[in-house]
């Protein structure tokens, strides 16, 4: 058995990034960079949130010493179920948030499988036309919000598990918290993602 070791000043580095780039809600930047890493009692929270932040920055391609490699390279590079784990998440929450109708289908094709589906309490796409007039649907009801991550990003075999949030700002006053659990592709793409929801509609008191 070995034991992990987390560079708790880099890797918070790569939080603060993330979130200044839109990928990490406040909530989660504020564990990730609590300060110390000796508290034995959040040992294990930071360390959870510090891992998925860091995937989620590598995944997107924000940290200064990542290489850019071209998409072959990508696709022919052997990648554990983790590494599709966060990367499928990563792009999961682009989608959610792409404005661009063009390049909201285009991320839509290349989250979800050509039969991949998505399902929650009051909505369901199926295949990427449906999962694309789905998003581009709620979008339209909810201009001002956009989703992040909320939680770390738990995976097995082919299923993952993580948070969202959404609102309790001033341009989006209301605010919704959920979970989503996913099954994953040979691919890494998602062929379906089922939405529950944790908090729904609920104003925040801005400062």
């Amino acid at each position: 058995m070995t034991s992990e070791v987390i560079d708790c000043d880099s890797t918070a580095d790569l939080v603060l990034l993330a979130s200044k780039e839109g990928l990490l809600s406040t909530r989660f930047l504020a564990i990730g960079t609590s300060a110390g890493c000796d508290d034995k009692e959040d040992a294990m929270d930071r360390r959870g949130v510090l891992k998925a932040a860091a995937f989620v920055v590598v995944s997107a391609g924000l940290s200064p010493m990542s290489s850019r490699v071209s998409a072959a390279e990508r696709v022919s590079e052997r990648r554990s179920p983790m590494s599709n784990a966060n990367e499928a998440v990563v792009r999961l929450l682009k989608t959610w948030n792409e404005r661009d109708a063009k390049r909201r289908r285009e991320l839509v094709a290349q989250t979800f499988t050509e039969v991949g589906i998505y399902i929650d309490r009051v909505r369901e796409g199926r295949g990427h036309d449906d999962i694309d007039a789905m998003i581009a649907k709620v979008q339209a009801q909810n201009p001002g919000y956009s989703v992040y991550l909320a939680s770390g990003i738990d995976a097995h075999h082919d299923c993952v598990r993580f948070s969202w949030v959404s609102g309790g700002t001033a341009e989006a006053p209301l605010y919704y918290k959920g979970t989503d659990f996913a099954v994953i592709a040979d691919d890494g793409r998602l062929k379906s993602v089922i939405g529950f929801t944790d908090a729904t509609a609920a104003p925040v008191t801005q400062p």
